[in-house]
Order: C-alpha cells, then sequence, then structure tokens
C-alpha cells in the first residue's frame, strides 16, 4: 500500500504513514478524510475510505527542519563553496 500524507490542522506537511495508520487515527476520529483513494477498508460495522491525506483535528507542534547542510557544519564543507557562507559575526 502507498503512504498516507498526514497534515496539521493548518495544512502544513507533518509525515506520511501507512494507509493503516492514517485509516486508525480516522476512526478514532484523531483526523479528517481529505482526499481519498477508489477503494475502502471494511469491516462488519463501518465501511471506511482508504485514505491518501488525512487533516489532524488538533494543532501539532512540529520542530522546524534544520537543512541538512547546516549539521554537517562549515568543517566538512568543500572549500569551493567557504567563499559564499555568510561572514561569522
Amino acid at each position: 500500500m502507498r503512504g498516507v500524507l498526514v497534515l496539521n490542522a493548518s495544512f502544513e506537511p507533518l509525515s506520511v504513514v501507512s494507509a493503516r495508520r492514517a485509516t486508525c487515527l480516522v476512526v478514532a476520529e484523531k483526523a479528517d478524510v481529505v482526499e481519498a483513494d477508489d477503494g475502502c477498508f471494511r469491516s462488519p460495522s463501518i465501511t471506511v475510505p482508504v485514505p491518501l491525506v488525512v487533516r489532524l483535528r488538533y494543532m501539532v507542534r512540529a520542530p522546524p527542519r534544520t537543512p541538512s547542510w547546516v549539521m554537517v557544519g562549515a568543517s566538512r564543507m568543500p572549500d569551493a563553496w567557504k567563499p559564499y557562507l555568510p561572514a561569522a559575526s
């Protein structure tokens, strides 16, 4: 199965989870289906469309993502790139 995009309450992308996990969030009323696939999950008491995109009903604070080149540090950066970096103050 494909991954399902999980959006914050403000429609910011948070992560990609399995369709099963996304369906559990929808059934537990923690998320709403924004976009669904043609298929559906069935049980004796409920039928849930297979989600492609879900939006959480509450706001989740996600830490800001730091670009990978910042984490590596200037010491491991090629010398050709160093003249283009901002001066350290």
